[in-house]
């Protein structure tokens, strides 16, 4: 069962830290944002609990909480609303019950009372959420309505990590019952299409006459069908010229549209990071960064994430390691990786040529059916790791 995704709406740095220390010995990890921020975050975060707080402007309370329901409320579900304040504004908390805020907590004094009715609260939506999941089996518990981004990326090439996120992304479709969209986000060349055995005239850059307006029939008019397993692919121009008209602001709009449209988005990065692989790492619930056991590759990660910091992007719970292309030749082990990595690593994948290389040469996709006999071996780890992420 997954964790209940829990966010704190506060502007008060002091007040955020304090029930930071009383929230997450409980709860473990939870979002924290600023009330401008919030606009920006919340269909990223897609939160099911909201603790809200006084904001620096009082009279923007009622616009930031109708601003939430009205984004995320097309999405099937209603989160709950907690707000806590340090006056008991019994306006405000009258239009706050009349936007079905569910509580209105005044601290310090009902401190307790908040604890006490949030632990219910956390309750309540687990109970939903086992009660979801067991109209399914495990493997294809794919829970319909808000999607989740997840982007393939690395700070180093030819580590795999193309062949890794339309593998990943194939068997995701195979393996379970989501609606699965693949992007290749690498505009000037492309790559994706030659894992997948695929040549279409269509490509991302089709939907730029109507990205202001950009809908999920936009989307769906763009896309193509990969042959096997009939994933979605919205497809690389590849064309210099062309990528330079594509702007971050056009990727937030492609990828939060999407996002609505798909139970799962799989993102193949290209190694620059620059303003539109930023954005799309923004919006990425998970972040699978692809590593070979080699120094050039572990330098890179340093660098990568060092850059990310500078950059103020928060990756904790959300960047996970894959180590690839492991066999006997590699220059580091496992276990030397770990001591430079502040990433849990959550997969390993030996080097598998022989499988791999002959389809890729033929333009054969390395998935073809649910229960194939014959896959290679990468294939076959790969499914492994994803049936353990569709538990």
């Amino acid at each position: 069962m997954e964790q209940v995704k829990m966010l704190l709406v506060c502007d008060n740095n002091q007040l955020k830290n304090q029930l930071l220390e009383e929230l997450q010995p409980v709860y473990g990890q939870i979002e924290t944002i600023t009330s401008t921020e919030l606009r920006k975050e919340i269909d990223r975060i897609s939160p099911q609990i909201i603790i809200m707080t006084d904001g620096e402007k009082d009279e923007s309370t009622i616009e930031l909480i109708e601003y939430t329901q009205d984004e995320i409320g097309d999405d099937g579900y209603a989160p709950i609303f907690i707000y806590l304040s340090y006056q008991a504004n019994f306006q405000l908390l009258r239009d706050l019950i009349r936007l079905g805020v569910h509580d209105f907590f005044v601290l310090p004094e009902e401190l307790t009372n908040f604890l006490e009715r949030l632990e219910k609260k956390v309750l309540t939506v687990k109970e939903q959420q086992n009660s979801e999941f067991q109209q399914l089996p495990s493997s294809q518990a794919m829970k319909k309505g808000k999607g989740e981004i997840i982007s393939f990326y690395s700070g180093k090439g030819g580590v795999g990590r193309t062949l890794l996120s339309t593998l990943f992304a194939q068997t995701m479709k195979l393996e379970s019952t989501a609606s699965v969209l693949f992007i290749d986000l690498n505009l000037q060349y492309g790559g994706a299409e030659k894992y997948l055995g695929v040549e279409s005239a269509r490509s991302i850059a089709d939907l730029l006459p109507v990205i202001d307006e950009l809908n999920e029939n936009h989307v769906h008019n763009v896309v193509m069908k990969e042959t096997y397993s009939k994933m979605d692919l919205l497809l690389s121009p590849r064309d210099a010229e062309i990528a330079e008209t594509i702007t971050e602001e056009h990727i937030v709009r492609l990828l939060r549209t999407c996002r609505r449209a798909y139970d799962m988005v799989v993102i193949d990065l290209p190694i620059n990071m620059d303003p539109i692989t930023f954005s799309a790492l923004e919006e990425s619930e998970v972040i699978h960064y692809v590593l070979s056991l080699d120094t050039p590759a572990i330098s890179n990660y340093k660098q990568v994430t060092n850059l990310l910091k500078r950059l103020q992007m928060d990756t904790e719970g959300r960047m996970k390691v894959i180590v690839n292309r492991m066999d006997r030749s590699s220059e580091l082990t496992t276990s030397d990786v770990k001591e430079f990595i502040v990433d849990p690593i959550v997969a390993k994948f030996k080097e598998d040529r022989k499988g791999v290389q002959p389809l890729i040469n033929k333009g054969e996709p390395l998935r073809k059916e649910t229960k194939e006999k014959k896959i290679p071996a990468l294939s076959k780890q790969v499914r492994k790791y994803v049936l353990t992420q569709l538990k």
